[in-house]
């Protein structure tokens, strides 16, 4: 039976940020070493973009991007610059030497990010925009422009503002959902309403950045109400990371006053958290590292502790944790030595839609009972 080709227009591209936006995790700086031979794999395998850095951002950045560039075979070698004069020229400079090089530069589009962070109106935005790809265009030919905090931008301006910068010359246009809460179904639909809406979308390749800030903890919150729980209690301790969950139970048709939302810095009092229980079902749901507020291999042990003061007689907890460095026993002798009463149930397995490589570097969901 034959099959028909797909075009080119279906097929999807790989963009890898390792070496620029991965730099960005915890313990994950890389050398000029390292870099060119994390380079060097991803162009082996086949990437079709990698943004190689930020060549502005210092003398070594700049000379890696370009040494990359120098020593890529197939792969489209991108520099990361901000909407300023200065930014595209070194990036325009940097990459100048790949077979295939790019200027990807950002602006944030949203109403916040516009006023607080570029304290720039909206039109002033758009001419930055069209005169910085324009720019760009002036020195190479492969140029993105990316809208920060997209996902929270007003869709006529959007629209508006897209239009704008592929007719100015941009080739790919990039929709980051910056601040990392937006879920697939709303992806989904503000990239087909965005696309279809701006007149010469035809012209462009429409790209995504998306993060991982959403973790389960929303998730979780979500599927109790759905499943029938009487009342949940959202803690973060940034408080700007609730809001988003708030909406999100508002979409969800949920009553919220089944729900509560708790700024606040757990390890000064528990008085907030102890207050609303005891609770038949404890989400533990942490980062990594979050800096000022929580780091794993000390502050974990530390809500362990508290956990048979949170939980009713027969109460469950589902005990999460996606740092590769450690596996699930971490959690589980963690939990034997700070709340012994608690005995170890099962491992929540991943859908078969995301297998993991290796099951203890991956996404670690364990299920906890007490008594």
């Amino acid at each position: 039976m034959a099959t028909a080709d797909k075009s080119e227009k279906d097929r999807v591209i790989i963009f890898d940020t390792t070496l620029r936006d991965g730099e960005q995790c915890p313990g994950a700086t890389m050398t000029f070493e390292e870099k060119l031979e994390v380079a060097e794999l991803l162009d082996d395998m086949g990437v079709d973009v990698i943004e190689a850095g930020f060549p502005i951002t210092s003398e070594g950045d700049f000379q890696a991007v370009s040494e990359i560039a120098r020593r890529s075979k197939n792969s489209v070698i991108a520099g990361l610059s901000r909407a300023h004069p200065a930014d595209i020229d070194r990036c325009a400079e940097a990459v100048k030497f790949a077979r295939r090089g790019r200027v990807h530069t950002v602006i944030a589009t949203s109403p916040l990010h516009m006023r607080v962070k570029l304290n720039k109106t909206p039109e002033q935005v758009i001419e930055t925009s069209v005169a910085m790809v324009a720019r760009a265009r002036n020195q190479i030919d492969d140029v993105e422009w990316s809208a920060e905090d997209g996902t929270r931008s007003e869709m006529d301006y959007l629209c508006r503002i897209v239009e704008a910068v592929i007719k100015a010359g941009a080739t790919t246009v990039n929709i980051p959902d910056t601040v990392g809460y937006t879920v697939p179904e709303e992806y989904t639909h503000f990239m087909r309403t965005l696309i279809e809406r701006v007149p010469n979308s035809d012209k462009a390749i429409f790209s995504v950045h998306c993060h991982n800030d959403l973790g389960l903890a929303v998730a979780n919150s979500l599927a109790a109400i759905e499943g029938g729980a009487d009342h949940v209690v959202n803690l973060d301790m940034a408080r700007g990371a609730l809001s988003r969950g708030r909406d999100n139970h508002r979409l969800n048709g949920h009553d919220l006053s089944r729900v509560s939302f708790l700024g606040h810095d757990l390890f000064k009092s528990w008085a907030k958290v102890t207050n609303n229980g005891p609770y038949d079902l404890v989400i533990i749901d942490p980062p990594s590292f979050q800096k000022g507020s929580f780091l794993l291999t000390k502050d974990y042990q530390r809500v362990l502790r508290r956990l048979p003061d949170l939980l009713t007689p027969q109460g469950t907890v589902l005990a999460c944790m996606n740092d590769p460095a450690f596996g699930e026993y971490f959690l589980i002798d963690g939990v034997t030595r700070e709340a012994p009463g608690l005995r170890f149930v099962e491992r929540l397995q991943n859908p078969p839609e995301f297998p993991d490589i290796d099951a203890q570097s991956g996404l670690k969901a364990l299920v906890f009972r007490q008594g």
